[in-house]
């Protein structure tokens, strides 16, 4: 198994998705729902990220090159928009590069979120 690349690494390595699943697959309990085709994406910083912010539409500093967590709060509000506002907030992040999501928590993503990964080449 490979040992990844911790926030503190000042070499610049980087890792993939599939990397990443085969890391965190027993202890983290990682299931691929969607995008098994790009999940030898990089991953250039070994950091993640919430992107709460960012789902609002705010994307100043929005660290697109990290694991996307979505957990309880970032479910909530996603839930709370209207369907069509809901995905195309999710495809906004999508198109600034983010495109590897983890579901954290219990959470799952809804079926046209995973519809959307697929279409848009993103990683769940």
């Amino acid at each position: 198994m490979r040992v990844l690349p911790s926030s503190d690494s000042v070499n610049g390595e980087t890792f993939t998705v599939a990397d990443f699943l085969e890391a965190g697959r027993e202890a983290l309990k990682l299931t691929l729902v969607v995008g098994g085709d790009n999940i030898n994406r990089i991953i250039k910083e070994p950091i993640v990220n919430r992107p709460g912010l960012a789902l609002t539409g705010f994307f100043e500093h929005f660290a697109w090159k990290r694991l996307q967590l979505i957990g309880k709060s970032e479910t909530a509000y996603l839930r709370s928009l209207d369907d069509k506002v809901r995905l195309e907030r999710l495809a906004a992040l999508c198109e600034r590069k983010a495109f590897c999501y983890v579901f954290t928590n219990g959470q799952k993503p809804l079926e046209d979120e995973v519809k959307l990964a697929k279409e848009l080449g993103a990683v769940i």
